[in-house]
C-alpha cells in the first residue's frame, strides 16, 4: 500500500513537470511555474531574468532602458512588455537599424501574433525602410529604419500619428545629440507617453554618450547634460 501511494505521489509530481532537452542532449524535467494572474501561458517561455526585466519595465511605468548584454533577449523583453500592456501601448512605433527591421517583424509575430485575429489586417507590423511612403493610417504597429528620422515627410507623418509606445533599438546609435536624426528622435518622443530604449553597448567612450537615451526616456529627470 505504501509503495502504491509513493508511486502515485511520484506520478503526480512528474505530471507537474515539463520535458526539455539540455545542450548535450540529455532529457531534463523542469518545474512548470504558474503565471501571475495578469499573465498568460506565454509568460513561462521567458527566462526568470527576462521576467524580471519585464516587471522592471512595468514598475518604471513603461519608460525604461533595457541594457542587458547582447544575446540576453532585450527584444523579447520589450515585446513581452508590449504584450502584457497592449491596450495602453497601442499604437506602437519601433525604431531600429535598417538591417534589423525584418528581425523585429518576425519577433513581433512570434510574441504577439496570437493576440490578434488573422483577419485583423491593421494589427500586422508594417515595415518602413525607403521613406517613400508615409505611415499608413489604420495600422497599429510600425517598424521604421532609424535612418529615416531625418526626413521631413517621415518626421511629420510620425509626429501626427499619435503613438502611445516608442521602442528604440540600439539607442546608443543616437549618442550624438547634434545629429539630425537624434534631434528628430528627441522631438518625436516628447508627446509619446511610453518609451523603451534598448542597448547592449550603451557607453562606448564617454559617459556623456548615455545622456540622449536618458533624456528620451525621462526628460524631466535628465533635461540636460
Amino acid at each position: 500500500a505504501e509503495g502504491t501511494v509513493a508511486k502515485e505521489v511520484t506520478l503526480k509530481a512528474i505530471n507537474k513537470l515539463q520535458r526539455t532537452y539540455s545542450p548535450c542532449g540529455h532529457t531534463q524535467l523542469l518545474p512548470i511555474n504558474t503565471p501571475p494572474l495578469d499573465r498568460d501561458a506565454r509568460w513561462n517561455e521567458l527566462y526568470d531574468f527576462q521576467k524580471a526585466g519585464v516587471e522592471f519595465v512595468e514598475k518604471a511605468n513603461l519608460n525604461a532602458l533595457i541594457a542587458d548584454e547582447m544575446g540576453l533577449g532585450k527584444t523579447i523583453q520589450a515585446l513581452a512588455a508590449l504584450r502584457y500592456n497592449l491596450e495602453e501601448c497601442t499604437p506602437t512605433l519601433i525604431i531600429c537599424e535598417a538591417a534589423k527591421v525584418f528581425d523585429w517583424q518576425a519577433e513581433f509575430k512570434h510574441w504577439l501574433g496570437d493576440k490578434f485575429e488573422r483577419s485583423d489586417i491593421g494589427s500586422r507590423p508594417i515595415i518602413h525602410r525607403s521613406g517613400q511612403c508615409m505611415l499608413i493610417p489604420g495600422f497599429k504597429y510600425h517598424i521604421i529604419s532609424m535612418s529615416l528620422l531625418g526626413k521631413k515627410d517621415v518626421f511629420e507623418s510620425i509626429k501626427e500619428y499619435g503613438f502611445k509606445l516608442m521602442i528604440v533599438d540600439e539607442s546608443h546609435s543616437f549618442k550624438n545629440d547634434k545629429a539630425d536624426r537624434t534631434e528628430a528622435l528627441q522631438k518625436l518622443s516628447t508627446p509619446i507617453p511610453y518609451k523603451l530604449s534598448l542597448s547592449g553597448t550603451l557607453i562606448m567612450n564617454n559617459v556623456v554618450e548615455v545622456w540622449t537615451t536618458l533624456n528620451i526616456i525621462k526628460p524631466d529627470h535628465w533635461p540636460s547634460k
